[in-house]
């Protein structure tokens, strides 16, 4: 399942914190969190990231930590670190080389701007777009996080927000049929259709936990709210084909579309045709500009570089660009360590943290 975490906003860094490579001669910058060494964004040079971390005193964000350690298996797995200063970075490698067929590389930075690419240290001056964010989708949206607010029950069945199970975070959407039925599942309501680009291909993903068969539609509508294209006779909808899943563990789904020349708006259904009446449920809803199927929590993903057509084969694309960078990164420690002080107030063990390159 394709679905990468970022380290809880929830968690922060305190004075004494040293980012990156520390080089003699190189500035200290002030950040919010304290003292940022000064960086050599240059190659493959590889940071390592030494962290204090502050106290932890509201219980829900006590169990979003352990959570997110469950997720990235104790660290094992690689997540993303957000940097706690903007700026400019120069030389940023936007994933592995590339494999002659994929058209869309991830931008590790967090509302990137001022960007330039390069393929094989060459400008490109056109045949790319570059997008801010790699999941277009609210927080609330995605991940479930606060409510099901955006989000209505399709055909027979009832759909609730529930803790203790999720792909990420502490909350997904449970999908309960009101008897043995198939066709049951969900759908954006209609006034919380994503806002999307026009002409250009998307990538929709779910992760699914329950045992059947499952499907995605999607829908474009223009501005004016009149579904794309217009005309068509039944369900104007996109289908993918059938997809299964499992009620042991979480299986991203996935869907491709590309928007009319006057799409303005995407409707999203997730469907499980299978007649049971047992409940599954959602979690990690993304819509993804470009052919790039990972999931990210929007507010903290990185932006895409999506090229008109993929770049050769072992071509390595960088960019340089302004904003808050991400860095994809593994724990040196594998378990979630802490001080307790009070009930519920407990300060995390150190963390070191090295960055992971796909090459």
């Amino acid at each position: 399942m394709s679905v990468e975490n970022c380290l809880p906003s929830s968690v922060l860094p305190l004075l004494g914190s040293s980012y990156g490579i520390m080089r003699p001669g190189q500035t200290v910058t002030r950040g919010d969190a304290g003292p940022i060494i000064s960086r050599d964004w240059f190659e493959y040079n590889i940071r390592k990231y030494s962290l204090k971390m502050s106290a932890i005193t509201i219980a829900s964000d006590i169990e979003e930590y352990e959570t997110f350690w469950h997720h990235v298996r104790s660290g094992g797995s690689p997540f993303w670190l957000k940097e706690v200063a903007s700026g400019t970075h120069r030389w940023l490698l936007c994933g592995p080389l590339a494999d002659g067929t994929q058209t869309t590389c991830p931008l590790p930075v967090v509302g990137a701007s001022s960007v330039t690419v390069f393929d094989d240290e060459v400008v490109q001056a056109a045949g790319y777009n570059v997008h801010t964010a790699s999941n277009v989708m609210t927080d609330n949206m995605a991940s479930f996080e606060t409510s099901t607010t955006g989000w209505e029950a399709w055909g027979t069945c009832a759909i609730t927000r529930v803790t203790g199970l999720s792909a990420d975070g502490l909350a997904c959407v449970e999908v309960d049929p009101s008897s043995t039925v198939g066709n049951v599942g969900m759908q954006t309501a209609s006034a919380y259709r994503v806002a999307i680009s026009a002409s250009t291909p998307y990538k929709v993903v779910a992760s699914i936990r329950g045992a059947g068969d499952f499907k995605i539609g999607t829908l474009f509508y223009n501005a004016g709210g009149t579904c794309l294209p217009t005309g068509v006779a039944g369900d104007d909808r996109t289908w993918t084909g059938a997809q299964a899943c499992t009620a042991n563990g979480w299986t991203q789904i996935t869907a491709a579309d590309t928007s009319e020349a006057t799409a303005a708006t995407l409707e999203i259904t997730i469907n499980r045709t299978t007649v049971s009446a047992n409940d599954y449920y959602v979690d990690c809803v993304g819509v993804i500009p470009g052919d790039l199927a990972r999931w990210h929590l929007p507010s903290v993903c990185p932006g895409v570089i999506r090229f008109d057509s993929a770049p050769a084969v072992n071509s390595r694309i960088a960019a340089t660009a302004t904003g808050y960078r991400l860095t994809r990164v593994r724990a040196e420690t594998r378990e979630p360590m802490w001080s307790y002080n009070l009930p519920y107030h407990v300060t995390p063990s150190d963390l070191t943290l090295v960055e992971d390159i796909e090459i």
